[in-house]
């Protein structure tokens, strides 16, 4: 990837030069704009005359929210744009809670995580931060700016120096890293020597978009971890309004100085390029769920764009001041989104196979879908009443909500299963069967001890997540003695994952990856959750990025940048 940024002074040239063919195109307007043209535009005729409208543009789905001149919420469906009802509303700037049912105003943000019930949102002015739930406050308010939920849920700021975790106040990235970064990618006259954070917003647990005030100049800057990947400028207050793609490949902004010129500003996480569309008058941004199209709302139209190009291919007689855009993910979103082919090579030559069902946030539910590996295209969607976020799937294949410990079965299909820490014969219900009781655990182990997850090697070992002593730990056991004793420990471990000699599982430490002598093979910080391909010894990893496909003996991967809640990996 080219990291790469925009200076406005420079580009500010070109987008007035691109200006004068878009002015048609934003609607137009009094004030003229100086721009070389090689040869005048033919003759169109009759300026009255309103240009044709394009035929709908196939996968264009979902719902365009807008505030219109007056400051009234509306919103319509799409491609068609008829009419539907949304929440009331009748300020011009909006923010809707993750499930569209409810509002908010400027300065507040909602956590994409919090029940669509209660919902919790936070409210940012005058230098202080409070966060709210319908219950009440949250907590006391602090000082702090820039506030902004990671996807996962975490709030965090800018405060002393540095953005931070909230309530911990955890360093998440120093003003000294920042500079530090600065120093490296930025040209020497741009260079900061200190920095305060206006606006952020996250596209994803690694990648933050920040609006930076530097003194001279205001920075809309996109971090990666702690590097700094795309940049632009403008002049001292003249940046506003940063926004994220749901998908957390753009980062857009307002530039609103004389160097911007009421233009936006789009970085490209992808490919580390900082764009100026040439958009004049411009107002708002949204994308599709799917991150394949944006609108924008310039002037008195909102024109949709395929994300990161920008020629319209729908334009809508809308007079908007504020935008978004919600709907559920299109039948095409992995291949219409992401570059597969990579990673659907590597798990061909791998020669695996299967589904690999998958749960998606969307708003403030999860969506289960079925990956089909190794094309990786969309399979047909499983057949559920509901979708939860955690999933399991039995021995038939039926898919359980929750996802945590059920019937563990031996090779020879035995059931049996783990309650109240001890390990019984058969099925929850069932006339139970004692195998392994809590006091000889204690004794095997050698402290009191329970057990929480099993999966049987044959029909005498298994692998467990045994707690003891405040901690999980991974063992391989019998119901008489260790085989070996617990080698990985976590405060907390669950998902454990069994195929042929090794063993994983997600913990508050990543996902582990063990050897069949219980010893760590690798071990992913960001990682949440894992399952092995059938029969096979190659792992999918769900990590705050993306899914990683792993071969822990030969420690080959691949990732896909394609965030999902909970995995598993099934024969079809």
């Amino acid at each position: 990837m080219r990291r790469g940024g925009t200076t406005l002074v420079v580009l500010v040239v070109a987008a007035i030069a691109l200006a004068a063919g878009l002015d048609a195109l934003v609607g137009g307007g009094s004030d003229p704009v100086a721009a070389p043209e090689p040869e005048p535009p033919p003759a169109t005729g009759s300026t009255e005359a309103a240009p044709p409208e394009p035929a709908p543009a196939p996968g264009l789905g979902g719902t365009l929210y807008y505030t219109d001149a007056s400051c009234e919420l509306k919103a319509v469906e799409l491609p068609e744009a008829t009419a539907v009802a949304p929440p009331n509303w009748d300020e011009c700037e909006f923010v809707l809670s993750p499930n569209g049912r409810r509002v908010s105003g400027a300065g507040t943000g909602w956590d994409p995580y919090s029940d669509p019930l209660i919902g919790r949102v936070y409210q940012s002015r005058d230098g202080t931060i409070q966060v709210s739930t319908n219950a009440g406050p949250q907590g006391e308010p602090f000082a702090g700016t820039a506030p902004a939920w990671k996807p996962g849920g975490t709030l965090t700021y800018f405060a002393a120096a540095a953005v931070r975790e909230w309530p911990s106040g955890d360093v998440v990235l120093s003003e000294h890293e920042m500079l530090e970064s600065a120093a490296r990618e930025l040209p020497l006259d741009s260079r900061p020597k200190a920095l305060s954070v206006r606006e952020s917003a996250w596209l994803s647990d690694q990648r933050l978009a920040l609006i930076v005030d530097i003194g001279d100049e205001d920075m809309f800057g996109l971090f990666d971890g702690k590097h700094l990947v795309a940049w632009a400028f403008d002049e001292p207050g003249g940046m506003s309004d940063v926004r994220v793609s749901p998908g957390g490949r753009f980062a857009a902004a307002k530039l609103s100085g004389t160097r911007g010129q009421g233009q936006l500003a789009v970085l490209d996480a992808a490919t580390g390029e900082a764009e100026l569309p040439g958009v004049l008058r411009y107002h708002a941004i949204a994308w599709s769920p799917d991150d394949v199209w944006s609108a924008i709302a310039a002037d008195d139209r909102v024109r949709i764009f395929p994300a990161g190009n920008y020629t319209a291919e729908l334009e809508l007689d809308l007079d908007a001041r504020d935008l978004d855009w919600r709907g559920q993910l299109g039948p095409d979103a992995v291949s219409g989104r992401l570059d597969t082919s990579e990673a659907s090579a590597w798990l061909a030559r791998a020669g695996v196979g299967g589904l690999l069902y998958v749960t998606q946030q969307e708003g403030g539910s999860c969506r289960l879908r079925a990956l089909e590996v190794p094309g990786l295209e969309w399979a047909d969607t499983p057949d559920v009443a509901e979708s939860p976020c955690r999933f399991g799937v039995d021995a038939d294949g039926n898919v359980t909500a929750g996802g945590g410990p059920g019937v563990a079965l031996t090779p020879a299909g035995r059931p049996t299963y783990v309650s109240e820490g001890e390990l019984f014969a058969g099925r929850p219900g069932d006339r139970p069967e004692l195998l392994l009781s809590a006091a000889k655990l204690e004794e095997i182990v050698g402290s009191p001890a329970a057990l929480e997850e099993v999966v049987w090697v044959d029909e005498e070992r298994f692998w467990a997540v045994v707690r003891s002593e405040g901690a999980d730990g991974i063992a391989l056991m019998t119901t008489d003695a260790l085989v070996y004793a617990p080698w990985f420990a976590a405060p907390r471990i669950e998902g454990l994952r069994v195929s042929a000699s090794m063993v994983a599982a997600g913990s508050d430490r990543g996902v582990a990856i063990l050897d069949d002598g219980g010893r760590r093979r690798l071990i992913f910080t960001n990682g949440r959750d894992v399952d092995w391909a059938p029969g096979e010894l190659i792992a999918a990893v769900s990590t705050r990025d993306g899914l990683l496909f792993v071969a822990p003996v030969t420690g080959e991967s691949v990732s896909l940048p394609l965030e999902v809640a909970d995995l598993e990996w099934v024969t079809r």
